[in-house]
């Protein structure tokens, strides 16, 4: 192969490159080793210039290093923050609780499982580990079949409805128990479920079945959790049903949100929460209840951190923990 075919090969090569290293052929043995290394000059100036006009094709920036730091939520029954522990940016938002929005649309109709459903506006409120606020509407009739419910305030998409009235009871009480409700009844809460997600994506399991009286029944509470990591995040919704297979209550935190910060959440996977609390705060004796992933107002992917520990000599007490890469 000659050099002009070599440099062909490699692709898109200026003329000007090949005529240069015709110029540039010698011969004899000495001639061809010095060919050789104008040869291979060519090519690397081929492979950084690319083709006339062509821009140089971009490489990726190194990924940044991430900076995990520490930053309080709240301290349980009023417990001090820990010395070298700031508020969290979004404990403001999320420690609010509810409240009256003058933004919030005054009335708001909504459709479920076939059914049109139109409320009066009643509050607001940031769930703790979700980036945006939901909106609370009722119907002045709370004996009526629903209570409530609650829509995200930027898109308008139903994040719950709430049945468990009057009605509801009542209801309950003329009808009868499910012969096998822990066997029937998830076929059924996955159904409601598929109205507000793909059920694929998430993990369903029991959370929690509650006896009640009068009427007599129980009341079974189903979750759907999309985990990160191995830990659940606050992408989760949960469905409340009786043992009779009627639906009392379906609620959502922020769905959705996993799927569009999955490198956000990778880069979670080598915190160490207590080493972390350890490092940032003097407290003592720390203990984790548990750990999830949330994501604030502002779109940040933060780890929750439940957990107790000792200020000094103090008594031990419990707080809920932010951890945020600041590096992004």
């Amino acid at each position: 192969m000659t050099n002009e075919e070599l440099l062909r090969a490699v692709g898109h090569v200026d003329e000007d490159i090949l005529e240069n290293c015709e110029r540039a052929k010698p011969s004899g043995r000495k001639a061809w080793m010095t060919a050789a290394a104008a040869l291979f000059a060519c090519v690397v100036m081929a492979a950084v210039m690319g083709k006339p006009g062509q821009e140089p094709v971009p490489t990726d920036p190194e990924p940044t290093e991430p900076k995990w730091e520490c930053s309080m939520l709240s301290g349980m029954n009023g417990a001090s923050p820990p010395l070298g522990l700031a508020a969290s940016d979004a404990a403001a938002v999320w420690n609010r609780g509810t409240y009256q929005d003058e933004n919030a649309p005054r009335e708001m109709t909504i459709t479920f499982d076939g059914e049109t459903y139109t409320g009066n506006y009643q509050y607001s409120i940031c769930v703790v580990g979700c980036g945006y606020i939901k909106d609370y509407y009722q119907r002045e009739d709370r004996n009526a079949h629903f209570a409530e419910f609650s829509v995200h305030r930027e898109t308008g998409q139903l994040m719950g409805i709430d049945f468990a009235t009057k009605d509801f009871f009542t209801r309950n009480e003329e009808a009868q128990a499910l012969e096998d409700p822990r066997n029937m009844l998830p076929d059924m809460v996955r159904q409601w479920a598929s109205y507000f997600i793909n059920i694929e994506q998430y993990e369903m399991r029991l959370y929690r079945a509650v006896a009640q009286k009068d009427p007599e029944m129980t009341t079974y509470t189903y979750e759907f959790v999309r985990k990160a990591n191995g830990l659940d995040t606050t992408d989760l919704l949960q469905v409340m049903v009786s043992d009779r297979g009627i639906l009392g209550w379906i609620g959502a935190k922020h769905l959705g949100w996993v799927e569009d910060n999955q490198d956000q959440l990778e880069a979670f996977a080598s915190v160490d929460a207590k080493a972390l609390i350890q490092r940032d705060t003097n407290l003592t004796g720390v203990m984790i209840q548990k750990e999830s992933y949330g994501i604030t107002p502002e779109g940040k992917t933060v780890m929750l951190v439940s957990c107790s520990g000792k200020v000094q000599a103090g008594m031990s007490a419990g707080y809920i923990i932010v951890i945020e890469n600041t590096a992004q």
